[in-house]
């Protein structure tokens, strides 16, 4: 997780899937901000939520629409459970469940969340931009 930031109304993309809310402009860069909720296939809830939780992986950025509360906390390296994929969206990407002043986490394998085929989906082909997408990129 790279920040936390004030959400704004991001600009809507045209033919977008449901779970991409738009793109966000972050000091100048486009991010795309995606409702967790209809990405993972739960309830929608992220078109009104104040902040964006940035998250970036390989030179790839994206932002969660996340509600209250939102905070950064220390999750020991030990404890929890290891949360073995199974083909469940959900399950793909978390690396494992741990609990934190008694609020339950899931906490995402980076490599397994911007893996997952929604999100690999938003990817611009290099050959249009580049190379936005890979390693050392900042887009």
């Amino acid at each position: 997780m790279r920040e936390v930031a004030p959400a704004s109304v991001p600009t809507a993309v045209f033919h977008a899937p449901s779970f991409l809310l738009g793109l966000m402009n972050l000091r100048g860069e486009p991010v795309p901000v995606l409702d967790p909720g209809l990405l993972f296939g739960w309830a929608a809830g992220g078109c009104d939520a104040p902040y964006v939780v940035i998250v970036e992986w390989n030179g790839l950025q994206v932002g969660l629409a996340a509600s209250p509360p939102v905070d950064i906390v220390e999750v020991p390296e030990e404890g929890g459970r290891l949360v073995p994929p199974d083909g469940d969206t959900v399950l793909e990407a978390v690396e494992r469940m741990a609990e934190v002043d008694g609020v339950p986490l899931l906490l995402l394998h980076p490599e397994r969340f911007f893996s997952l085929p929604a999100l690999r989906a938003l990817r611009v082909p290099e050959e249009l931009m580049g190379n936005a997408n890979g390693p050392g990129a900042t887009r």
